[in-house]
């Protein structure tokens, strides 16, 4: 106690002591704060690459689009002329299937003609026999 009657009151003195759990804190916080910085300078570097690489992708798909429409005329008279060409051909080989058939029936009625002609001939031959003409035979 003071002479006025007061208690004494005294400034606490500073130590200088580290608690090593204080240490760890702060130097894992620091650490902590670093890593964040650099993960985020990181996502930064890999977000411009890909926008760099959506912008290239816009370009190129824009390039095609045009391409496409230039293309498109002739792509649609390519399929009219493949469509005719199809057209076409189902019409050839049906006139081909028409020809071999006109074909048969004209080699059966050949045939029947020859069949008649030689029956004719030999009729021929037998009306010339009783009748005994010879002039007939040396025409021959």
């Amino acid at each position: 106690m003071s002479d006025d009657g007061h208690p004494n009151m005294h400034k606490p003195t500073w130590r200088y002591e580290f608690n090593l759990n204080s240490v760890i804190l702060t130097v894992t916080f620091l650490a902590g704060v670093a890593g964040w910085g650099v993960m985020y300078e990181q996502i930064r570097g890999a977000l411009k690459v890909h926008d760099d690489a959506i912008t290239a992708l816009r370009t190129d798909v824009a390039a095609l689009e045009a391409a496409d429409r230039l293309a498109e005329p002739q792509v649609a008279d390519l399929r009219w002329r493949v469509t005719a060409l199809e057209a076409a051909a189902k019409s050839v080989s049906e006139l081909q299937r028409e020809l071999a058939k006109a074909q048969q029936d004209m080699e059966r009625t050949i045939g029947a003609l020859a069949s008649d002609v030689r029956v004719t001939r030999e009729v021929v031959q037998r009306i010339d026999r009783q009748l005994g003409d010879e002039p007939a035979r040396a025409k021959r």
